[in-house]
Protein backbone atom coordinates (compact mmCIF):
# COMPACT_ATOMS: atom_id res chain seq x y z
CA UNK A 1 0.00 0.00 0.00
CA UNK A 2 1.31 3.45 -0.69
CA UNK A 3 0.88 6.30 1.28
CA UNK A 4 0.36 9.64 0.37
CA UNK A 5 -1.79 9.84 -2.78
CA UNK A 6 -4.66 11.60 -1.56
CA UNK A 7 -5.70 12.97 -5.12
CA UNK A 8 -7.18 11.05 -8.31
CA UNK A 9 -4.40 10.99 -10.98
CA UNK A 10 -4.24 13.54 -13.35
CA UNK A 11 -6.14 12.07 -16.28
CA UNK A 12 -9.08 11.76 -14.07
CA UNK A 13 -8.70 15.18 -12.54
CA UNK A 14 -12.16 17.31 -13.31
CA UNK A 15 -10.80 20.70 -15.67
CA UNK A 16 -12.74 23.59 -15.65
CA UNK A 17 -13.57 24.66 -19.44
CA UNK A 18 -12.94 28.55 -20.29
CA UNK A 19 -13.87 30.94 -22.76
CA UNK A 20 -10.78 30.00 -26.14
CA UNK A 21 -9.51 27.83 -23.23
CA UNK A 22 -7.60 30.81 -21.49
CA UNK A 23 -5.52 29.53 -18.32
CA UNK A 24 -5.30 32.79 -16.88
CA UNK A 25 -9.01 33.59 -16.97
CA UNK A 26 -10.13 35.23 -13.84
CA UNK A 27 -13.54 33.53 -13.62
CA UNK A 28 -14.31 30.20 -16.31
CA UNK A 29 -17.27 30.82 -17.91
CA UNK A 30 -18.76 27.65 -16.39
CA UNK A 31 -19.21 29.59 -12.99
CA UNK A 32 -20.25 33.22 -15.05
CA UNK A 33 -24.13 33.79 -14.46
CA UNK A 34 -26.13 34.68 -17.59
CA UNK A 35 -26.00 38.28 -18.62
CA UNK A 36 -23.55 39.72 -15.99
CA UNK A 37 -21.10 41.18 -18.38
CA UNK A 38 -23.76 43.13 -20.75
CA UNK A 39 -25.55 45.20 -17.93
CA UNK A 40 -25.02 48.72 -18.12
CA UNK A 41 -25.37 51.19 -14.83
CA UNK A 42 -27.49 53.96 -15.65
CA UNK A 43 -27.04 57.63 -13.98
CA UNK A 44 -29.55 56.68 -11.10
CA UNK A 45 -27.08 53.85 -10.01
CA UNK A 46 -24.53 56.37 -9.52
CA UNK A 47 -26.50 59.01 -8.19
CA UNK A 48 -27.92 56.61 -5.49
CA UNK A 49 -24.29 55.39 -4.91
CA UNK A 50 -22.95 59.33 -4.60
CA UNK A 51 -25.73 60.16 -2.19
CA UNK A 52 -25.17 56.97 -0.21
CA UNK A 53 -21.55 57.58 0.12
CA UNK A 54 -21.90 61.72 1.12
CA UNK A 55 -24.73 60.43 3.93
CA UNK A 56 -22.21 57.91 5.19
CA UNK A 57 -18.97 60.50 5.46
CA UNK A 58 -21.61 62.81 7.08
CA UNK A 59 -22.89 59.93 9.76
CA UNK A 60 -19.19 58.89 10.34
CA UNK A 61 -18.86 62.34 11.60
CA UNK A 62 -21.66 62.88 13.34
CA UNK A 63 -21.14 59.99 15.57
CA UNK A 64 -17.34 60.23 15.58
CA UNK A 65 -17.56 62.25 19.22
CA UNK A 66 -19.97 59.03 20.63
CA UNK A 67 -17.80 56.53 19.01
CA UNK A 68 -14.80 58.09 20.99
CA UNK A 69 -16.22 58.40 24.20
CA UNK A 70 -18.23 54.65 24.02
CA UNK A 71 -14.60 53.30 23.52
CA UNK A 72 -12.99 54.94 26.28
CA UNK A 73 -15.32 53.99 28.59
CA UNK A 74 -15.03 50.49 26.90
CA UNK A 75 -10.68 49.95 27.40
CA UNK A 76 -10.92 52.02 31.11
CA UNK A 77 -13.72 48.88 32.16
CA UNK A 78 -11.36 46.24 30.38
CA UNK A 79 -8.02 48.02 32.25
CA UNK A 80 -10.27 47.72 35.28
CA UNK A 81 -11.08 44.58 34.94
CA UNK A 82 -7.87 43.24 34.67
CA UNK A 83 -6.06 44.66 37.53
CA UNK A 84 -9.30 43.67 39.85
CA UNK A 85 -8.59 40.07 38.15
CA UNK A 86 -4.62 40.40 38.70
CA UNK A 87 -5.17 41.56 42.23
CA UNK A 88 -7.97 38.65 43.11
CA UNK A 89 -5.35 36.17 41.55
CA UNK A 90 -2.41 37.58 44.00
CA UNK A 91 -5.08 37.54 47.06
CA UNK A 92 -5.87 33.72 45.53
CA UNK A 93 -2.53 32.43 45.53
CA UNK A 94 -1.21 33.87 48.87
CA UNK A 95 -4.17 32.23 50.57
CA UNK A 96 -3.30 29.16 48.62
CA UNK A 97 0.24 28.81 49.88
CA UNK A 98 -1.10 29.32 53.45
CA UNK A 99 -4.03 27.03 55.39
CA UNK A 100 -6.58 28.55 53.57
CA UNK A 101 -6.07 26.82 50.27
CA UNK A 102 -9.93 25.87 50.05
CA UNK A 103 -10.35 29.54 49.81
CA UNK A 104 -7.36 30.44 47.44
CA UNK A 105 -8.22 27.97 44.56
CA UNK A 106 -11.31 28.71 43.61
CA UNK A 107 -10.07 32.77 44.06
CA UNK A 108 -7.13 32.79 42.13
CA UNK A 109 -9.54 31.31 39.71
CA UNK A 110 -12.15 33.56 39.43
CA UNK A 111 -9.42 36.17 39.42
CA UNK A 112 -7.75 33.83 36.01
CA UNK A 113 -11.30 33.80 34.34
CA UNK A 114 -11.78 38.12 34.98
CA UNK A 115 -7.98 38.78 33.55
CA UNK A 116 -8.74 36.55 30.60
CA UNK A 117 -12.17 37.61 29.77
CA UNK A 118 -11.24 41.19 30.10
CA UNK A 119 -8.16 40.76 27.38
CA UNK A 120 -10.00 38.75 25.07
CA UNK A 121 -10.51 41.11 21.57
CA UNK A 122 -13.68 40.54 21.24
CA UNK A 123 -16.25 43.13 20.53
CA UNK A 124 -19.24 41.55 20.79
CA UNK A 125 -20.06 40.97 25.05
CA UNK A 126 -23.20 40.34 24.51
Amino acid sequence: MKQGQSSPPKSQRVRLWSPGDLRGSPQPLLYTPMGVAIQSRGVLYWAGRFIGGILGILWATITLPLRLVIGIIGVAGRLVGIFLGFMVMVVGVALWAGPLFILGIPLFVVGLLLTLRCLSLSVNSG
